[in-house]
C-alpha cells in the first residue's frame, strides 16, 4: 500500500512539473479598433478568459507540442445583456509568433483576436 502511494505521488509530481509556464499577450479588436489588451501568465492546458465588457468575451486554452502552440478558444458576443457563444476557433502557431484570428462578422461587427505566446 505504501508503494502504491509513492507511485501515485511520483506520477502526480511529474505531471505538475511537466506543465510548461507560458505568457500570452492577447489583443481584442472590434471593427479593427483595439478594445482590450492583456498579458496573462498561465500553464499549458489551463483556460484563460479576457473580457471586453459589453462587447465580447474570449476564452483560450493553450496546448504546447515542442515549439507549436495549439490555441483552442471560444468567442462569446454580448447580446441583450448576456454573453452568447458565437464561434469556436482553433489555431496552430509557432511559439513567439503572433496568431491572428478574424473570428467573423455578426451584423455590422467584425471580431478579431491577436495572440502571441511565449515560454517563461
Amino acid at each position: 500500500m505504501k508503494l502504491l502511494g509513492a507511485v501515485i505521488l511520483t506520477i502526480t509530481a511529474f505531471s505538475v512539473s511537466a506543465a510548461e509556464k507560458l505568457e500570452m499577450d492577447i489583443n481584442l479588436y472590434l471593427n479593427n479598433k483595439l478594445i482590450e489588451s492583456k498579458v496573462l501568465q498561465t500553464a499549458t492546458e489551463q483556460m484563460q478568459t479576457v473580457t471586453a465588457d459589453k462587447f465580447f468575451k474570449f476564452k483560450v486554452t493553450p496546448t504546447l507540442n515542442t515549439d507549436i502552440i495549439t490555441l483552442t478558444s471560444t468567442l462569446h458576443t454580448y447580446i441583450s445583456g448576456e454573453y452568447e457563444l458565437f464561434q469556436e476557433p482553433k489555431l496552430l502557431v509557432k511559439l513567439n509568433e503572433m496568431a491572428t484570428i478574424e473570428i467573423g462578422r455578426q451584423n455590422d461587427k467584425v471580431y478579431k483576436v491577436e495572440i502571441t505566446t511565449r515560454k517563461i
